[in-house]
């Protein structure tokens, strides 16, 4: 990923998304079907013995922080520092023209 390039990171410091709950194997998770966007937050635990299975940092972005907030979850959790990187998406709305665009 760009983070994990940018920065240098080691991808045995990162928690695999476990195949057998639908994830690919691979660091991180990003499997589409499985509410990745909260498993992160579910694999994180201040105290574990299992570093293949948990972590106690990750890297997630404050909106998915702030919805699980919201509705009463992971409050244990919060943001330390600075985004390492923001992502940027457009979304279409309609498929005329305009000519002021």
């Amino acid at each position: 990923s760009l983070v994990v390039e940018s920065y240098g990171i080691d991808e045995n410091n990162l928690v695999p998304d476990p195949v057998e709950l639908g994830g690919d194997g691979q660091p991180g998770f990003n499997c589409p079907n499985c509410k990745a966007r909260e498993r992160v937050f579910n694999n994180m635990r201040r105290t574990h013995d299992d570093p293949s299975q948990y972590c106690n940092v990750a890297l997630a972005s404050q909106e998915d922080l702030d919805i699980m907030h919201r509705y009463g979850n992971h409050c244990d959790k919060m943001k330390v520092g600075e985004s390492l990187t923001y992502i940027s998406y457009g979304i279409p709305i309609h498929d005329g023209e305009y000519a002021d665009a």
